[in-house]
């Protein structure tokens, strides 16, 4: 709509955020209603790096039940799954994935919890997850644990998104956008979200060009499909980078079962693409190298865990250290939020802000077995 008029969101609970950015309203930007048409893809061929997403199938070993109430089988058999797809599917040499959200009709998010709840509600309203800067910084931080060999090559932040319970999906399917259609830059409004735990750039659409949009579903998804969509891509030469989506109800559709489902979100790592598309990694391996964590790694360790009848202590397994390298990556954002809120001259207020936004994440990272026990 103009200068400082570019799209905003606060949630209700980080007043004092858009306080001190001198911003008056809570969100800024309008939203329109267009008419527009959303096609059944069942007997279409869509492909990821043509249309930004596709349909798959692949089995899964959880329960309905499991996905709401074993957060340790979601992260130790349903990653591993996803992570395996996706590698199949898009010929990834690595795959990490690091976070999930259930959605249903019936949900746990609060105002208090904002994004960190354990069951979120559906995602109506168009948008993409992130825009290329919000997407380069989260591969500094998923890639930051990770060998070197990965930090170079291209990365894909892909999202995959499945039906979790045996009946099939009857309404408020999830709607993609055929990126072939999208009229670049045009389309593209860059827009700001400020949740109780980050805040990141996303994209919004323009409707000027909406009579051209293909929009598409999957009518009736099962439990053992998967819809596969891209929040972005750094291979600049593809025709699908990023998938606009959102979730629509159908006014008019039989009466069914809520819909209940899962999005898992995973970065996909090409090593050997050239030219290299990936961010420079200098200052994450900085701040890796300050890790003075013994490995079994480490050069001119003895590699045994046994020497003799004595068992070597203080030496981390290669996949204890792996993991402990991966959350160290995680935690460097954490850590600059509180660099940064150190330098305010507030008696602390700053601090005790982050601090309380770090716990609905918290919670949720500990509904475990691993935890409850102690």
């Amino acid at each position: 709509e103009g200068p400082r008029k570019a799209p905003y969101l606060y949630l209700p609970t980080i007043a004092e955020e858009k306080e001190r950015t001198g911003r008056k309203e809570q969100m800024c930007g309008k939203t329109v209603e267009v008419e527009t048409i959303v096609r059944d893809g069942r007997n279409e061929k869509h492909s990821l790096d043509n249309h930004s997403f596709e349909l798959v199938e692949q089995e899964t070993a959880l329960t309905t039940e499991e996905f709401y109430n074993d957060q340790d089988k979601v992260k130790s058999v349903y990653y591993p799954e996803m992570e395996e797809l996706i590698k199949e599917k898009t010929g990834a040499a690595h795959v990490l994935m690091f976070h999930h959200q259930v959605r249903a009709r019936k949900n746990s998010a609060t105002t208090e919890t904002g994004e960190a709840s354990s069951i979120q509600p559906y995602a109506y309203g168009i948008h993409s997850d992130a825009h290329p800067k919000a997407a380069r910084d989260l591969f500094k931080t998923v890639a930051g644990g990770l060998d070197k060999k990965y930090h170079k090559g291209r990365f894909l932040y892909i999202n995959a998104w499945r039906n979790i319970t045996d009946t099939p999906i009857g309404n408020d399917h999830l709607a993609v956008l055929d990126e072939t259609s999208v009229v670049k830059p045009d389309d593209y409004i860059v827009s700001e979200f400020y949740d109780k735990m980050y805040s990141l750039q996303q994209y919004r659409l323009l409707d000027v060009n909406s009579n051209q949009h293909k929009w598409v579903y999957f009518s009736a998804m099962k439990k053992n499909e998967v819809l596969l969509f891209k929040q972005f891509d750094s291979d600049t030469s593809l025709p699908g980078r990023l998938c606009f989506h959102t979730a629509f109800h159908d006014p008019n559709a039989p009466e069914c079962p809520e819909r209940q489902s899962i999005e898992a979100r995973g970065m996909a790592f090409f090593p050997d693409h050239e030219p290299n598309s990936c961010p420079d990694m200098s200052e994450v391996q900085k701040s890796m190298k300050a890790l003075k964590i013994p490995s079994a790694g480490d050069e001119n360790r003895v590699k045994s865990k046994n020497l003799f009848d004595f068992n070597l202590e203080g030496i981390y397994a290669d996949e204890i250290f792996a993991d402990i390298r991966k959350n160290a990556g995680g935690a460097s954002y954490a850590r600059k939020m509180m660099d940064d809120a150190a330098k305010a001259d507030d008696s602390g207020a700053a601090i005790a802000k982050v601090m309380r936004s770090f716990m609905p994440y918290i919670v949720q990272q500990t509904q475990n077995a691993y935890y409850q026990k102690r």
